[in-house]
């Protein structure tokens, strides 16, 4: 049997920025902004294949977002505060099944904090910083895909960004770099495999939690 697909596609980005500056010596040094970003994509995907559903939808993604930022330096020691919040609307609209229409909201503040120090040969770093790992629109999508007949994979309109928080230490003394970290990510989006009696269908799923310590010895010597 030979199968047909023909898929279309179609996105629009609009985004801006505003940003004020502010600098008086080392410790008056500020930064506050807003910024805007919104995409629209529409897809469809029409085909022969019986366990290919054709499928025809619209997602936006609307984000607001306000940030304040203090970089400082004294002597020895340096810095850099910030705080972030994010306000995101991502709408989904399914054009062959509107039962499965979505429209969710996301709040989300992201801080983050790091400071330096060195004397001499002798250096040190410690910070902190909130992430988000937004899904792509492919993967967001409802549209499955013919990889063989064995496979085929489908999107996730459920899928929620993932937030990561990270603390990472390091120091240094001439020749000799030591670094320790630690990376925490809720709602972790990574591959999911479902078998059914005949084929595997590959998706992507948000999972709990996510968690990574390293730790990186360097010794460099001219």
């Amino acid at each position: 049997m030979t199968t047909n697909s023909n898929a279309t596609g179609h996105s629009d980005i609009y985004a801006g920025q505003f940003t004020v500056n502010y600098a008086k010596d080392n410790w008056l040094n500020f930064s506050v902004g807003v910024d805007y970003n919104q995409i629209n994509n529409k897809s469809a995907l029409t085909t022969n294949a019986s366990a290919v559903p054709s499928s025809d939808y619209k997602e936006t993604e609307k984000r607001y977002a306000g940030f304040v930022e203090w970089n400082f330096q004294a002597g020895n020691l340096a810095g850099n505060v910030g705080v972030r919040y994010e306000r995101m609307r991502m709408q989904y609209a399914d054009f062959l099944n509107p039962e499965l229409n979505l429209d969710r909201d996301f709040d989300n503040v992201f801080p983050s904090v790091s400071l330096s120090y060195q004397a001499g040969a002798w250096a040190n770093s410690l910070s902190f910083a909130t992430r988000t790992s937004r899904p792509s629109f492919r993967q967001l999508s409802n549209s499955t895909y013919y990889q063989n007949e064995f496979l085929y994979q489908q999107g996730n309109p459920l899928l929620k960004p993932a937030t990561s928080y990270n603390i990472q230490w390091g120091t240094s003394y001439q020749f000799l770099y030591f670094s320790l970290g630690y990376t925490r990510t809720k709602d972790y989006l990574d591959d999911m495999f479902e078998n059914t009696q005949e084929t595997i269908i590959s998706t992507f799923a948000n999972f709990d939690k996510y968690q990574v310590l390293n730790a990186d010895l360097n010794l460099q010597y001219t």
